[in-house]
């Protein structure tokens, strides 16, 4: 069993991280900025579910979590996605979407320096090789 934290873990695609570690026995960690009903239902569900509120952008609060849970893996999920991005901007993603992108990004390699490499990120649509290729479900 393994303690990983799960960045983004109450977006769509984080969440499904957080049940699918959960399921498998993991201790999860879902840091994400606000809790969602996805998240709210793992954490129903699960008891070896914990989440921490933070932002992926602000350097203290993801090394904190880091330094207090020690996690053995990070699997980077958060991400502004598209649907939060109001729609006269969606073609043309704002300065603050790229900065939680880039910097987001950033935090958590950074914060992930002493753990194994085990840090991924999956954009939509793009293959998981962990699913050996499929893009369909997580």
């Amino acid at each position: 069993m393994s303690c990983v934290l799960v960045t983004g873990g109450s977006g769509f695609i984080g969440s499904a991280v957080v049940q699918a570690l959960a399921a498998r026995g993991d201790e999860v960690i879902a840091f994400d900025i606000a809790r969602s009903a996805r998240i709210d239902t793992a954490l129903a569900e699960f008891r070896n579910v914990e989440f921490v509120q933070g932002e992926i952008t602000e350097w203290p609060q993801i090394i904190t979590v880091v330094q207090v849970n020690r996690p053995d893996a990070i699997v980077h999920c958060a991400a502004i996605g598209m649907s939060m991005v109001p729609k006269p901007y969606a073609r043309a993603p704002s300065i603050s979407t790229a900065h939680a992108q880039n910097w987001g990004t950033n935090r958590a390699i950074q914060s992930a320096r002493d753990l194994p490499p085990i840090l991924m990120r999956r954009e939509q649509g793009e293959a998981d090789p962990l699913l050996n290729g499929r893009t369909d479900r997580v």
